[in-house]
């Protein structure tokens, strides 16, 4: 199995995992990674972020579309707060 990522370039996907080769033992442990390491960029800035969701929510959508962007607003404002306190206590 091989996995692939989006690059800057759609014709030319990164190749970012092959099947028992590699440090990642199987492909949902390198998915797993990944999404942490993203978790870890959005929390340095999330200033940023947050002003995409406003960008995002701005432009015209479905109210069930609507709803799962402030779900995701949501979450990540839980996450910022579970920092802030994770950062608060050491």
């Amino acid at each position: 199995m091989r996995v692939f990522k989006r690059s800057e370039n759609i014709l030319e996907p990164e190749l970012v995992y092959i099947a028992r080769r590699g440090k990642y033992p199987s492909v949902i442990q390198y998915i797993e990674e990944i999404r942490e390491e993203n978790k870890k960029q959005l929390l340095q800035k999330p200033e940023e972020y947050l002003s995409r969701i406003a960008k995002l929510k701005s432009k015209k959508m479905s109210i069930n579309l609507l709803k799962k962007v402030e779900k995701l607003e949501k979450e990540f404002m839980n996450e910022i707060e579970k920092e802030n306190d994770e950062e608060q206590e050491i």
